[in-house]
């Protein structure tokens, strides 16, 4: 059970660490942060300070970031959509980034310690051993690895969408129970191979987050780019069914993704 607690906390982290890079960076420029919550509703408890809501909610699993949107076209200062191209970018790939930027940190405190060789089945070792590199060389081993784990994570996905949309097979997609059950027999391997882990799932996590999919924080920022481009708003109403479709599919891909893990992984 308390490897269990662990895994599940430790996923729990990297998806507050997400939510938390949105609240910042609204904040940062301005955005008014209507809510910041641990957990899913329903709400246990909250407290209000500075006009935020913060809440601790009674699922035990991620976050969440209510920002005020306002409507587009509308001078609203404390608005995401008054503000400017740019602005409202990095609050999108602000929780991504920080995903990022939290697997760059727990690598280089890999590599600084230490990072056993069968962790890592890739030649970024002097003779095949692993060796404690001063932290300037651990921060660029971490640059390079992460560089090994983009590519193989872009075929990784090519392959599991493709098998998806031309073959109908989900072996390639883990769900949240996957996850939890994957991230529990990691902590039972030790510290080591924990943090690995779970520097893997906050990476690869910041990157599908980035993909140009309705729905995703990378498919918000694309849908801004082609505003930009073609010099015209989207409308809120078909914005909204874009998002509301994409959204609708990738919860029917969860649910089916979480029934083929519970099979897999618990019977």
């Amino acid at each position: 059970m308390i490897y269990f607690i662990i895994a599940i906390l430790s996923l729990s982290l990297i998806l507050i660490i997400h939510e938390w890079g949105h609240f910042l960076f609204s904040r940062l420029f301005g955005v008014k942060v209507e809510e910041f919550g641990i957990g899913y509703p329903p709400r246990l408890f909250s407290f209000k300070k500075n006009g935020v809501v913060y809440s601790v909610n009674a699922i035990p699993f991620g976050a969440l970031t209510q920002i005020y949107e306002g409507e587009k076209g509308k001078n609203e200062p404390e608005s995401f959509w008054s503000k400017s191209t740019f602005q409202k970018i990095m609050i999108l790939v602000a929780g991504p980034l920080f995903n990022i930027l939290l697997a760059f940190l727990i690598l280089t405190i890999l590599f600084a310690v230490g990072f056993p060789q069968e962790v890592v089945p890739f030649p970024i070792f002097e003779g095949g051993v692993a060796v404690k590199y001063s932290v300037p060389q651990a921060m660029v081993h971490s640059i390079e690895f992460m560089g090994i784990i983009l590519r193989e994570s872009i075929i990784g996905m090519g392959q599991a969408f493709y098998n998806l949309f031309f073959k109908a097979q989900i072996q390639d997609f883990v769900g949240p129970i996957g996850l939890v059950a994957i991230s529990q027999q990691a902590v039972q391997l030790g510290v080591t191979q924990s943090l690995y882990f779970f520097a893997l799932i906050s990476y690869v996590l910041g990157i599908f987050n980035l993909l140009p999919i309705p729905a995703l924080d990378g498919g918000r920022v694309f849908l801004i780019l082609i505003e930009k481009i073609r010099r015209k708003p989207i409308s809120a109403k078909s914005e909204n069914l874009i998002n509301n479709i994409a959204f609708s599919l990738l919860i029917i891909l969860l649910i089916i993704v979480s029934i083929k893990d519970v099979f897999v992984f618990i019977f």
